[in-house]
């Protein structure tokens, strides 16, 4: 959060990007209709950061929990408000099946031509082995993992009304699949 430092040109670069990619899309029913600003030099006074206190016990691998407190430390002392929030026992691991079809159906035609072998990483729970797999699973089991997908939704849309932010680590808790 140094303002000289490589993590703001990080936030810059990539909010570079996301105006960039910003844009309503009428033939993409999950595009809406929203503006995009970024300010480098806002203050962070009243920003609700919401974070849950689990994230950041025990190691974590790669050192999430510490690298995580660090930063939520340092948003503190900009000003940020620190919020303790507990993300809801959510079926996360069960919506999984509908990401991997649906990912299957967007890259078909690599699957189909055989192209997936190209790809080079080829391990168990490597995308191309997703892809492959999610053509065996029946469309019970994808309309059941969407009506669980749309709970989820709306638990999510209830937690993250109550803070302008979620910070945590990339993995270890159930934010990466919401």
């Amino acid at each position: 959060l140094d303002k000289a430092g490589p993590m703001c040109r990080f936030v810059e670069d990539t909010a570079l990007v996301l105006a960039a990619l910003n844009g309503y899309d009428t033939r993409d029913t999950g595009s809406i209709d929203v503006g995009f600003e970024y300010d480098g030099k806002a203050s962070l006074d009243g920003l609700a950061i919401g974070y849950d206190p689990a994230w950041f016990e025990g190691d974590g691998g790669l050192d999430a929990p510490r690298a995580g407190g660090a930063a939520l430390d340092a948003a503190g002392r900009l000003g940020a408000q620190l919020e303790a929030i507990t993300v809801p026992e959510l079926p996360t691991e069960e919506i999984l099946p509908a990401l991997g079809i649906e990912s299957a159906a967007a890259f078909e035609s690599l699957t189909l031509s055989g192209d997936d072998d190209l790809l080079r990483r080829q391990v168990d729970n490597a995308w191309p082995n997703s892809f492959r797999e999610s053509r065996y699973f029946s469309a019970v089991d994808y309309v059941q993992a969407d009506r669980l997908r749309r709970l989820v939704m709306r638990e999510m849309h209830a937690l993250l009304g109550q803070v302008d932010v979620v910070l945590g680590p990339s993995f270890g808790n159930p934010m990466l699949v919401a």
